[in-house]
């Protein structure tokens, strides 16, 4: 560390600067740690670029500020599964050596990793007690939600929660319910730290610019798999609002390259009449997502009652909030502790279509009262949803994790 200036490393598997909310998350803690005068750098582990729809093809470079590199040298996932594993295994290879590199071209103060597959960690944890780097995780769910139950992946949680979570130093979590998973988990001298939701305002300050698509529309923005955000809900309580609001469209906006799922809910929207009224934009940049929010007249999230509710928080939710757009969403894990019904949102009850479509008609019909509720919804992200906020919380954190060990040796 040169004066009072860090060097934080993040390693992640998300796509960058293109993806969705865990690619959003990743910028805005990096670019939080950076606009309170430190450095972040990030390290991407595998190609994460869908070969029939490539966003970056730039295996290194610079975004908003914040330098990143491909460690398998290509952002492009193969067809071919040889291809696919070369490329898994080159960025395994060259992960000590560019850690090294780095670090010795003006020294790492913290590792920042996100994956939960056990083979990082443990190759990472030997150079970070021999280079005397702080060592911590950064989880906004619970670990192994969407992995298969098969075999390797029992081995790999047992390797994780037995082992794996006790190399690091320091956790940053994005829930008060991960922090009571974390912490019969890890050894006695780590700490735990809640870093929420962040979301960068700068993003929607001067993006909104009318599209060429002048149709009226609500959205929703996210990952559809695993139905982790309800869109079946959603599709089933559009057709309600529909019946109402029959000039109305719904976009879904979102990769769509889950042929299976993207079909299931195609479906769904033709069986219940309103297939040409909900349109699937497929993969946005994340530069345009801005406008296609900004210009809906509601942004809605039906995400249902489950584990990954309890322990998550939606990220999306931070960008929702921060276009000023009224925003319709489920009463689900930790979101009531800091939205209230009819003040800076409009809540529905989980798995709950009629409940979701009436907050979305309620929405609608009292448009002066929604904008209110909306602009409400954006002073709270702006204030302790703020990426600024955030990254000093992460900055004191950091500095006190090396503090106790400048002590302890």
């Amino acid at each position: 560390m040169v004066g009072d200036k860090m060097r934080i490393l993040f390693v992640c598997t998300d796509p960058v600067p293109f993806g969705m909310a865990s690619t959003n998350r990743l910028l805005s803690l990096a670019k939080g740690i950076q606009v309170n005068g430190h450095e972040a750098i990030i390290f991407i582990l595998n190609p994460t670029e869908p070969y029939h729809k490539v966003l970056n093809s730039n295996s290194k470079g610079e975004y908003d500020g914040i330098k990143y590199r491909y460690l398998s040298d290509n952002t492009i996932i193969p067809k071919n599964k040889f291809l696919k594993l070369f490329r898994f295994l080159l960025g395994l290879i060259n992960l000590i050596p560019q850690v090294i590199k780095l670090h010795f071209s003006g020294s790492i103060d913290a590792i920042v990793i996100s994956p939960a597959y056990s083979i990082y960690p443990l190759i990472l944890f030997p150079l970070t007690r021999i280079l005397n780097i702080t060592f911590i995780h950064e989880r906004s769910e619970y670990p192994f939600l969407s992995q298969h139950k098969d075999l390797f992946w029992k081995i790999d949680y047992l390797i994780y929660t037995k082992i794996v979570v006790k190399l690091f130093d320091g956790f940053f979590l994005i829930t008060k319910a991960l922090v009571e998973y974390f912490e019969p988990l890890v050894k006695k001298s780590a700490k735990l730290k809640l870093i929420l939701m962040t979301v960068d305002p700068d993003r929607f300050e001067f993006n909104n610019h009318p599209r060429s698509d002048n149709r009226p529309y609500i959205a929703y923005a996210g990952n559809y798999g695993g139905d982790k955000d309800g869109v079946s809900d959603l599709i089933e309580a559009f057709a309600l609002v529909n019946k109402k609001f029959p000039d109305l469209f719904l976009f879904v906006i979102g990769e769509t390259a889950n042929k299976t799922v993207y079909t299931k809910l195609k479906g769904l929207a033709e069986s219940l009449g309103i297939g040409e009224k909900v349109v699937f934009t497929g993969r946005i940049e994340r530069d345009d997502m801005p406008s296609y929010l900004l210009n809906a007249q509601l942004l809605l999230l039906a995400r249902p009652a489950n584990i990954q509710a309890k322990g998550g928080f939606p990220t999306k939710l931070g960008e929702y909030l921060t276009t000023g757009r009224p925003v319709v969403i489920t009463k689900v894990g930790e979101i009531p502790d800091y939205l209230t019904d009819g003040e800076n949102a409009f809540m529905a009850e989980p798995d709950n279509p009629l409940s979701f479509a009436l907050k979305v008609e309620e929405a609608l019909t009292d448009t002066e009262n929604a904008r209110a509720i909306g602009l409400n919804g954006k002073k709270l992200a702006v204030t302790i949803f703020n990426y600024k906020t955030q990254g000093l919380e992460m900055i004191d954190f950091i500095k006190s994790l090396k503090h106790r060990d400048n002590t302890s040796s």
